[in-house]
């Protein structure tokens, strides 16, 4: 198994105001995470405790997968 961290940050229409479960998109965001945590592909993941930043670990062959 080979497992890939990454890192991103919050997006353009991210507002600072509004709690996550409250951000635009959050029920598809939700339902599209749980779908890859479903199939294995991300195994562990969450937004860091500046909400500002989240990380994913994932199983894939490569980088590029």
């Amino acid at each position: 198994m080979t497992f890939y961290v990454v890192m991103r940050r919050t997006g353009p229409r991210w507002d600072p105001a509004r709690p996550l479960e409250e951000q635009e998109g959050w029920d598809e965001h939700a339902a599209f995470m749980d779908a890859l945590v479903d199939a294995g592909f991300v195994v562990l993941g969450g937004p860091l405790a500046d909400e500002q930043r989240i990380v994913l670990a994932i199983e894939a062959g490569s980088e590029d997968e």
